[in-house]
Parts: C-alpha cells; sequence; structure tokens
C-alpha cells in the first residue's frame, strides 16, 4: 500500500512543499528558482568577503602600533580604511534589497496561476505575501550557504593581494564564526522585508496577479535634484579645507553619494524623454522597444541602474592621483603609494563585485519582464507576428537604454571628478587627471561590460519567454 504524502497544516509547512515542488519542476517554475539562489548566492559570498575585509581593517586599527609601529600616517589611514570598507558593506544593502524585491515578484509573477488558485480557495492576500516572503527567506538562506562556500573559496586566490603595503594573512582572512553566521541571518531578515515591500506593489486575487497602479510619469523635480548635488558637490570642499584624513575620506564619500543619488534620480527622466524621441522610428522593433520604456521608466532604470551607477563611479576612479609630493620621509613616502595603490585596486573590486551584482539583478528582472509583459507578447502573437519579433523588442529594450546609460553615466562621472579635484588641491595634492587614452578606454570597456552582460541576461531568459509562448498556442480538437 502506497504511502499518502503529509499534508500541509501551517504557512511554514506549504511553504517547503510549494518551494520543493518548483525545484522539481526542473521544465517550469525550478529554472527561475535556481536562479534566484544563485544570485543570493552572488550576494552572500561578496557580503562575507567584504564584511572579512572590514573585520580585518578594524583588526589593524586597533593594533596600529603593532602594523605600522612609529608610521606617524599609519593610524590615521588605518581609521580611514575602516570607514570605506563599512561604507562598502552598507551599499550591499541596496542590491541585496532590490535583488529580493525583484525575487519576490517574479515568483509572484511566474506562478500566477497558483496564486490564484491559492486565493480562489480562501486565502487571504495577506496569507499569500507570507508563503512568497517565506519562500523568499528560504531561498536566501540556500543562497547564504552556497555563498559562504563561494566565499572560501575565493580566498587563495585573494591571498596574493596586500593592503596598507602589507601583505594579507591566513589568520586575517577569517572571521569568528558568529560574524559569518550575523551576516547570513542580516541577509535572510533583509531578503525577506523586501519581498514583503516588493509584493505591495501587485495584487494577487483570483483572477491573477496585477499591478496596484500604472507607474507614474517621472517629474522634473528631478533634474533640480541632480543640480543641487552638482553644486553643494563643488562647494562643499571649499568649505572644509582643514581636518584629518578621515574627514578628507568622509567629505569624498559624501560627495560621491550625492552625486550618485542625484544621477540615478534623473535618469528615469532622461530615458522618457529619449525614448520619446525615438518612438517614431521607421523600424518597428525599436518604435515598440521605446513604447514600452516611455511607459514604464523607472523599471527600465531598475534593470540597468547598476551598470550606470558603475560607470559613473569608473569614470571617478580614472581620475584619482596617483601620487602625493612632497612627503620627504622614503618610508612615508612608500606608504603613500601603498595607500594610493590600495585606493585603485578598491575601485577596481567595487567595480568587478558592482558587475556581478548587476548581472544578478538584470537577469532576474529580464526574467521578471518577460511575465509581466506576457499579455503584450499574446497579442503581437494574435496579429500574425513572429515569435523572433518579440524577442528582437525584449532585446532592444534592454541593450539601447544600457549603452545610453552607460555612455551618459561615464560623461557625467567625468564631469563631476571636479569636486574631487578642488579637494585635493585645497589640501596641498596637485590633481593630476589620466591620459585622455586611458580615459576613453576606461569608458568603451564600461559600455562594452555592460552591454555583454545585458545581452547575456536577455539570452538566458529566450528559453522561458519561448516556454511561455508554448503555453499560448492553442492545441488541436
Amino acid at each position: 500500500m502506497m504511502a499518502r504524502r503529509k499534508g500541509a497544516t501551517n504557512l511554514v509547512s506549504i511553504t517547503f512543499q510549494l518551494a520543493k515542488y518548483r525545484l522539481e519542476n526542473l521544465r517550469g517554475e525550478g529554472i527561475t528558482v535556481g536562479l534566484t539562489i544563485v544570485s543570493f548566492a552572488i550576494v552572500s559570498a561578496i557580503t562575507y568577503l567584504v564584511a572579512t575585509g572590514t573585520y580585518m581593517f578594524y583588526q589593524r586599527s586597533e593594533h596600529a602600533d603593532q602594523f605600522f609601529g612609529d608610521l606617524q600616517l599609519g593610524s590615521a589611514a588605518a581609521s580611514a580604511y575602516v570607514l570605506l570598507s563599512a561604507l562598502a558593506l552598507s551599499l550591499l544593502l541596496g542590491p541585496l534589497v532590490n535583488l529580493a524585491g525583484l525575487a519576490s515578484v517574479l515568483a509572484a509573477t511566474s506562478r500566477e496561476t497558483r496564486l490564484a488558485g491559492m486565493r480562489l480557495l480562501g486565502v487571504s492576500n495577506w496569507a499569500v505575501m507570507r508563503i512568497a516572503a517565506l519562500e523568499t527567506m528560504l531561498q536566501a538562506a540556500a543562497g547564504a550557504a552556497i555563498g559562504l562556500l563561494a566565499a572560501f573559496l575565493a580566498l587563495p586566490a585573494l591571498k596574493n593581494l596586500s593592503f596598507q603595503g602589507i601583505a594579507l594573512s591566513w589568520q586575517e582572512m577569517f572571521m569568528p564564526p558568529a560574524y559569518y553566521g550575523a551576516c547570513a541571518l542580516a541577509i535572510i531578515l533583509f531578503s525577506g522585508v523586501a519581498a514583503v515591500f516588493g509584493l505591495r506593489r501587485v495584487i494577487v486575487s483570483p483572477l491573477g496577479v496585477s499591478r496596484k497602479a500604472l507607474p507614474r510619469r517621472p517629474r522634473l523635480w528631478r533634474v533640480v535634484l541632480l543640480l543641487t548635488g552638482i553644486g553643494a558637490a563643488y562647494v562643499i570642499p571649499v568649505w572644509f579645507t582643514e581636518g584629518g584624513i578621515s574627514v578628507g575620506v568622509g567629505l569624498v564619500i559624501a560627495i560621491i553619494l550625492l552625486l550618485v543619488a542625484g544621477f540615478s534620480a534623473v535618469m528615469p527622466l532622461l530615458l522618457r524623454l529619449v525614448a520619446r524621441i525615438f518612438t517614431a522610428a521607421k523600424n518597428p522593433v525599436v518604435s515598440v522597444a521605446m513604447w514600452r520604456i516611455v511607459a514604464s521608466p523607472r523599471n527600465t532604470w531598475r534593470r540597468v541602474s547598476g551598470v550606470g551607477i558603475l560607470s559613473f563611479i569608473a569614470a571617478i576612479a580614472v581620475l584619482l592621483p596617483a601620487s602625493i609630493p612632497g612627503i620627504e620621509i622614503p618610508k612615508e613616502e612608500r606608504f603613500v603609494r601603498a595607500v594610493l595603490m590600495d585606493v585603485r585596486v578598491g575601485a577596481l573590486l567595487t567595480i568587478l563585485f558592482g558587475f556581478i551584482l548587476a548581472a544578478g539583478a538584470t537577469l532576474l528582472s529580464s526574467m521578471s519582464h518577460e511575465f509581466e509583459h506576457l499579455n503584450h507578447s499574446y497579442a503581437l502573437a494574435r496579429m500574425g507576428a513572429k515569435d523572433s519579433f518579440a524577442l528582437k523588442v525584449s532585446a532592444a529594450e534592454a541593450i539601447i537604454p544600457v549603452a545610453g546609460v552607460c555612455l551618459l553615466g561615464y560623461l557625467l562621472g567625468s564631469i563631476n571628478a571636479g569636486p574631487l579635484a578642488i579637494f585635493f588641491n585645497s589640501a596641498g595634492t596637485p590633481f593630476r587627471s589620466a591620459s585622455p587614452v586611458l580615459s576613453a578606454l576606461v569608458g568603451l570597456g564600461v559600455v562594452v561590460a555592460g552591454i555583454a552582460m545585458v545581452s547575456l541576461a536577455t539570452a538566458i531568459t529566450i528559453p522561458i519567454h519561448r516556454q511561455i509562448m508554448a503555453r499560448h498556442k492553442r492545441r488541436a480538437d
């Protein structure tokens, strides 16, 4: 006699059974679950590595005499390193929250029929949201475990690095076990909270999943915010020309965050205005793609925001000073050169990690985008359009904006490097910009990498698109 499968008794057991079914259904929802777990694993691995670096710099600052001896700049620079690493750790909250929100919305849109069936059986909307949030937290927990293993596997490659002129030791590359547990718990909790807020943007009813409201058009106040940020970035360094290394580092961080906030605020408006111009294009693929961007510029910006902000940061990183003249003590001069090299290595790692995080967010947003536009794809199919036409529209909707955003982000970053030049010159450090050839190569590299990343994410979603269209085809009577 066959054993009867144990039924669900509460929301937790329901969540586990739904998650198990989705993983077993490899031809359908198992693909989306697997990619979501991989994205959480990437975020978790980077979080562990950055947290380990923060802990290492904190230990060095607490034992500055042991690491730097009588070097006067050592203890002051050590505290600045802690500040920079803590900033990098806090910046990971944004991608984590965005990733969890995308994962929850993707889960809701990809299993619309099942959620609608649960609502039809009498399950409340709040209970459905809790089930989806618990499932997202379960995926985040699996990703955190895999990410911890990936972080440990990456340590041998990072062992060759040196910071503050001191080579890394194996003892410095590990945190206490409780800290790893705290990082994993924070990732799981933040993913659950972000999932709840992400699901608040949709309504799960017995008829399906739908958006609560049409997206609002971006307002002109975003331009005012960017102009205010640029003006403040040029004025603030003049007011604070005196202070230690920590004050200077904090000032540079504040300037960069202010400019990034203004850049992020104005880009949806610029995307909508530029896309509106190209809606009259003779090419139907470009025209339909531009109309989609005009209808939802914020969603388009979410898909390419990571690459755009990275191009903005890359333009500023290229213009960092290479040396500080006027230091006559050889020991301090070597330390300063090591610090400036660390800044460049840190900027390179930030861009590298940022591209990896942006790739995960772009992949999830592209997958969610396919489910959100399934009615549009169905309508195109009924009109006689080939399946390749819908794929070309999705590709154009993703690739064209990322190219423009990268170019514009790098241009604005190069222009806004002026506040850093003012700060370094006022601090007695002659600001020497990079050669035009190097700047052009870096800008071209960021654009090419962004286009390649978005193209890869779009290519991965092709099987999902074909699976969606296969459901729409009517079977023979």
